[in-house]
């Protein structure tokens, strides 16, 4: 019995551990997603960058249940890669466009959170999130890992991903804080600029994913 719990506790600090160190990791890339909320931290308020990180998580912990549940048979298939790249490509490199040329008014920042652009928010960081198809191919490996080395041990695939997330939206909230302390010195050409430059990594992200599914269609 001795044995049993000392494993068990083993593999539970080892699977908080591993999720711990996973999540710093992807706390430090800077994504167009990264730009796009630290964008809507500056413009639209702290609590409004929430909402939207709100999305980003919501849609990440789909993909986890997904995979989980089967749909990892289908992601290692080029076949089913193959249209993921390309159409989530073609949709970010048309959002970036969108967002690049659409006519604005005067860049008004906001102070406070704003109830009518919850779902708004919420959605765009959500389905952003998920038509990138590195996210479910990250996620792939993420809870194959997991399966490999903690299913055995009850609870301890649970608390890997739990960290994980955590760990991600701790750093997240972090980042859109500091974004909405330093909009103090921010003037609305300096915000438009970052909106811009949102757009531009968006639509590069994009193109650079479409050509991904053209190389795999022609492998």
């Amino acid at each position: 019995m001795k044995t049993v719990f000392c494993n068990f506790g083993r593999k539970m600090l080892e699977a908080g551990l591993q999720g711990l160190i996973l999540g710093l990791i992807l706390s430090i890339p800077v994504s167009p997603i990264f730009f796009l909320l630290v964008s809507t931290s500056i413009e639209k308020g702290f609590h409004n960058a929430l909402v939207f990180k709100a999305g980003i998580i919501t849609s990440d912990v789909m993909c986890i249940v997904l995979i989980y549940f089967g749909l990892a048979d289908y992601l290692s298939e080029p076949g089913f890669q193959i249209p993921v790249y390309m159409i989530g490509g073609i949709f970010l490199f048309f959002f970036g466009l969108i967002t690049l040329f659409r006519k604005k008014k005067e860049v008004q920042i906001q102070s406070s959170f704003v109830p009518a652009e919850v779902t708004t928010n919420f959605f765009k960081g959500f389905f952003l999130n998920i038509s990138n198809p590195a996210v479910p191919i990250f996620w792939l490996g993420a809870v194959s890992i997991a399966l490999v080395q903690f299913k055995s041990v009850e609870y301890a695939v649970g608390l890997y991903f739990v960290i994980l997330i955590a760990t991600v939206l701790f750093f997240d909230i972090i980042k859109a804080w500091l974004s909405d302390y330093i909009r103090k010195w921010l003037t609305a050409e300096k915000i438009s600029l970052i909106s811009k430059f949102s757009a531009v990594a968006m639509s590069v992200f994009g193109i650079c994913l479409t050509v991904k599914g053209v190389m795999l269609y022609k492998a």
